[in-house]
């Protein structure tokens, strides 16, 4: 017998632009909890334990160079992921990078 996997849950693209278009009052959760979860799916999916660790002088930069914090003990290449920093999510993170 075979077991069917379940299926993760995805968003459609009507989905993720009206989470980035919400018009969250100014510093408060719901603005932060927007922004994050924008931050995270501009830089792939990077969790929030990884976006925590963000460094503010890499906002000079066009890459984001990390070790994945879950993974990065079980993996030769400690779990080393470089991503490019769309200009999209450039304010963003600058806006919370060295903060969180």
């Amino acid at each position: 017998m075979t077991v069917p996997e379940n299926e993760k849950p995805k968003l459609t693209v009507k989905q993720v632009l009206a989470i980035r278009d919400f018009d969250a009052p100014k510093d408060s959760r719901m603005e932060l909890a927007r922004d994050l979860f924008m931050l995270s799916f501009y830089l792939c999916g990077m969790n929030a334990a990884d976006l925590h660790k963000l460094s503010a002088d890499e906002t000079v930069k066009s890459r984001v160079n990390y070790n994945r914090s879950k993974t990065k003990s079980r993996r030769k290449d400690k779990a080393f992921i470089s991503i490019n920093i769309h200009e999209v999510a450039v304010p963003l993170y600058k806006k919370y990078a060295g903060m969180l």
